[in-house]
């Protein structure tokens, strides 16, 4: 059985892609903001799901829950980076709490995320990393200059990992 761990899975993305490895009989841990969204896909499919809650900006409990992930499915094959969310506004607009938020939750929080599931992968010596960005991270459009950053650091730090991982097999 095939084990993913994946952010986000209260809503939009996230939610979508694990009801649909649930149907393929996937094992899935979700990670969301509030359990509570999921708890009827706890209910369907109560031998191959378990929701945690999980908030990027809160940066130092990260580490615990990927622990927690881990020790309940002893290991991923594939770990989906998605939580975060969408900054509007023109940059000069933008005012120092909104820009430290979207740096620390979205930026800092995925870095923490994805860092903390490395030593397991690489142990295990097999899985997979990804980290939803999206075409803002190369084609930034007006009115998200913040968040096309944030998401122009993800997929930089994402393809590093990429070559810093390859050696262990992930």
């Amino acid at each position: 059985t095939k084990k993913w761990l994946v952010t986000g899975a209260g809503e939009g993305l996230g939610r979508t892609l694990v009801e649909t490895l649930l149907s393929e009989g996937v094992f899935v841990i979700g990670l969301c903001l509030d359990v509570a969204d999921n708890r009827d896909l706890e209910k369907k499919y109560a031998a191959t799901y378990r929701s945690f809650a999980f908030d990027l900006a809160k940066l130092d409990g990260i580490e615990e829950i990927v622990a927690s992930a881990y020790k309940e499915a002893g290991e991923f094959d594939v770990v989906f980076s998605n939580a975060g969310y969408l900054l509007l506004g023109a940059a000069e607009e933008v005012n120092s709490f909104e820009l430290e938020d979207m740096i620390d939750a979205y930026l800092k929080g995925s870095l923490i995320f994805l860092a903390a599931n490395l030593p397991y992968l690489r142990k295990a010596g097999k899985g997979k990393l990804i980290q939803v960005t999206g075409e803002n991270a190369f084609m930034a459009k007006e009115g998200k200059a913040i968040y096309s950053a944030v998401l122009h650091a993800l997929d930089g730090y994402i393809s590093a990992l990429n070559e810093e991982m390859k050696p262990f097999g992930v």
